[in-house]
């Protein structure tokens, strides 16, 4: 099993969603952008991801980050770890299914969203 990797993200760490905007979306970070999803960074028994260290924008793409192994057909999101230079126009709406929201407190909506 690989090591896993301690990379902690929190949820005003996200910056874009390749899910809602096709890899067109851009992440503006002046630090490290995490490509992945919130599963396979912060809850799975190994990190799956992919960082890259920018001071600027990137798209929020395959094409940009390749592939993550193990992960080929998921929707990715990226996160800025630094400081974010783009606004952000919507948060992540996945459901996590341990039934806590990102920071681990127990959730009876998730932004905004009934559970």
């Amino acid at each position: 099993m690989p090591k896993r990797i301690e990379v902690k993200i929190e949820h005003k760490d996200f910056c874009s969603d390749e899910k809602k905007t096709g890899g067109n979306d851009l992440c503006g970070c002046n630090g490290h952008v995490i490509y992945g999803t919130w599963k396979s960074i912060m809850l799975d028994d190994h990190q799956k991801m992919k960082k890259i260290k920018i001071n600027g924008q990137a798209n929020c793409s395959w094409k940009v980050f390749g592939k993550v192994k193990g992960m080929e057909n998921e929707d990715m999101e990226c996160y800025c770890l630094g400081e974010q230079t783009t606004p952000i126009i919507y948060k992540p709406r996945e459901k996590i299914d341990t039934g806590l929201d990102p920071e681990g407190t127990p959730m009876k909506t998730a932004w905004g969203n009934k559970v």
